[in-house]
């Protein structure tokens, strides 16, 4: 049985940015988009920025999939420099 939860999670989201922008802050959006995994038993997603209407590299990538051992969703998330984050939704 392939777990559908993750159904409505699928797609592109994008958040204007455009109050915030600045020197500092150059990203005029921030995209954050979710795609199925490997038997669409889990979702992959990463978060970047827009400027002038292309994409920056990711800011950070995820995985989020059913632990149907302890019966909970699993979110994981990779940043650079190794930062790793895990815990449940």
């Amino acid at each position: 049985m392939v777990f559908t939860g993750f159904k409505s999670d699928i797609g592109i989201w994008v958040a204007i940015n455009a109050t915030y922008t600045s020197a500092e802050e150059p990203y005029q959006s921030y995209g954050m988009e979710w795609t199925w995994g490997i038997g669409q038993a889990s979702i992959i997603g990463r978060l970047y920025g827009i400027f002038d209407g292309k994409e920056s590299g990711d800011f950070w990538q995820f995985r989020q999939y059913w632990d149907n051992v302890n019966n909970v969703g699993v979110l994981v998330q990779f940043g650079h420099n190794g930062i790793t984050g895990i815990g449940t939704v």
